[in-house]
């Protein structure tokens, strides 16, 4: 059964959250949030990616904040460079087709 693809629009804007990357391409969230503030810190001081990544907090089922990321069609694109392989090609492809579905 394929994982939904789920978009939200936040201030006009489809996003999709750090939480739902992690689910679709089963990887661990501590890791792709790692690799967004990788990738927001070697950018600094040549492009702001805070556009791009919009950092926000999630309430875990324990009541306690937990970070997340939103991130645009720019966002997802440049984290998902990173993603390899015949799978990765296919749902990124399909992130993609979901992003022009909410920009239209």
């Amino acid at each position: 059964m394929e994982k939904q693809i789920d978009l939200i629009v936040k201030h006009g804007i489809p996003v999709v959250s750090s939480r739902t990357v992690a689910d679709v391409f089963e990887k661990e969230h501590e890791d792709v949030l790692k690799s967004i503030d990788t990738l927001i810190r070697a950018a600094k001081n040549l492009v702001d990616l805070n556009v791009w990544f919009i950092e926000s907090r999630e309430m875990d089922s324990r009541g306690r904040a937990q970070k997340i990321y939103y991130m645009t069609r720019g966002g997802f694109s440049l984290l998902a460079m990173e993603f390899t392989g015949k799978k990765a090609m296919q749902l990124k492809a399909a992130f993609i087709e979901r992003f022009k579905e909410k920009e239209f």
